[in-house]
């Protein structure tokens, strides 16, 4: 458990350099204290995949995030 920017910075690059952990499910709201760390973990390594889910609260995202989504990756509105 974690409160501030700097205990996540520490968990999440120790946890990212463990080669036992394959996929990171971390909360968004969690990731929001380090938005940098976490998007350049995800453009740099393939391994751990990180997944940003809703903690109890609901999404922080918009509805439409996973069309959002695919049209940026791919350039193909669905």
């Amino acid at each position: 458990m974690v409160h501030d920017r700097q205990e996540f910075i520490e968990q999440f690059e120790r946890v990212c350099g463990d080669k036992n952990v394959a996929i990171l499910l971390i909360t968004e709201e969690l990731c929001s204290l380090a938005r940098d760390c976490v998007d350049r973990q995800k453009q740099s390594s393939k391994l751990p995949l990180v997944v940003e889910i809703p903690d109890r609260h609901g999404s922080r995202r918009p509805d439409d995030y996973i069309l959002g989504y695919v049209k940026d990756a791919i350039g193909v509105q669905l």
